[in-house]
């Protein structure tokens, strides 16, 4: 008797939680930038496509970033070629810690927006060139310009496990840029500098800058709008050579399952550092005459 008691009671209590379970509210998750992951460096590689049906077609989107003074979007349309393909990388200087890799799965493919004007502006920025002192960059419309897009490539991460849809990551738009040249060798190894399970940095001497990234909403066909997660967070891009040769696959929201998106890397060209960015014009202008020359 007493042990038909207590099985009843038993039952009633579990049932009790069952119904709590059932009744109460989901969590609501907030992502909290504070508590993403801090920005990667990275390494960007010139690429090409190699899907059967050729370069992919993107569609019109919208973008608002830092240098967008209207409250909408600046609606353009990537060109159908001339992407980038940027890997999370760890960085060696001397004199300095190593720059470790944050999260494996943040990578960015870099959508060519062509140049969308013909002003420029200055901006202050602090990175870990030059001892972190403040250094003027000029920012141009002219030229090329790119939207970085979180990317999520196909394989494995070193430690053996899948790559993920990156989560945290920002998108980015790049605007050409100008000014004092690092000229500082570094030691770099991505994802793609392993053999037999050890790295093999890649030893390359950084060129002057080329890009200055800012973080950016998106908006493009009838999704909600990619908001800026980390705004104080950008990426200045300085030039760096060297050869590669890797096939990839990716996914993100231009490439999405079944569709995917295949590439060649054929060459180094960008790495990119975290960096802190301060406007030191409050608007575009047009740029100064060139000098004349002195025939005398």
């Amino acid at each position: 008797m007493c042990l038909q008691k207590a099985s009843m009671r038993a039952t009633e209590c579990l049932m009790g939680l069952l119904v709590l379970t059932q009744c109460a509210p989901t969590p609501e998750v907030v992502e909290n930038p504070d508590l993403l992951a801090p920005l990667d460096h990275f390494l960007c590689y010139q690429v090409a496509t190699t899907s059967p049906s050729g370069a992919t077609p993107y569609p019109q989107i919208g973008l608002r970033d830092q240098f967008w003074r209207s409250s909408g979007y600046e609606n353009i349309r990537p060109a159908t070629a001339g992407e980038r393909f940027c890997n999370p990388v760890r960085k060696e200087r001397e004199g300095e810690d190593p720059s470790e890799i944050q999260d494996h799965d943040h990578h960015l493919l870099a959508l060519d927006l062509f140049g969308t004007g013909t002003k420029e502006r200055q901006v202050e920025v602090v990175n870990q060139f030059f001892g972190r002192e403040k250094q003027i960059l000029t920012v141009t419309q002219r030229d090329k310009q790119y939207l970085m897009v979180p990317t999520e490539k196909v394989g494995s991460r070193p430690d053996g496990e899948p790559h993920r849809p990156p989560q945290g990551l920002d998108h980015f738009r790049c605007y050409p840029a100008s000014g004092k040249d690092p000229n500082t060798p570094v030691r770099l190894t991505d994802q793609w500098q392993w053999r037999d399970g050890e790295p093999i940095p890649l030893e390359v001497r950084v060129g002057p800058p080329a890009l200055v990234c800012n973080p950016t909403d998106k908006r493009h066909g009838d999704r909600p709008p990619t908001e800026r997660l980390r705004p104080d967070d950008h990426l200045v891009c300085y030039d760096v050579e060297g050869p590669a040769d890797q096939r990839f696959t990716v996914h993100n929201q231009f490439y999405e399952r079944p569709r995917a998106g295949n590439f060649h890397a054929a060459a180094l060209e960008w790495l990119c550092l975290p960096s802190t960015k301060r406007e030191v014009e409050d608007d575009w202008r047009d740029p100064p005459p060139p000098e004349e020359e002195d025939i005398s």
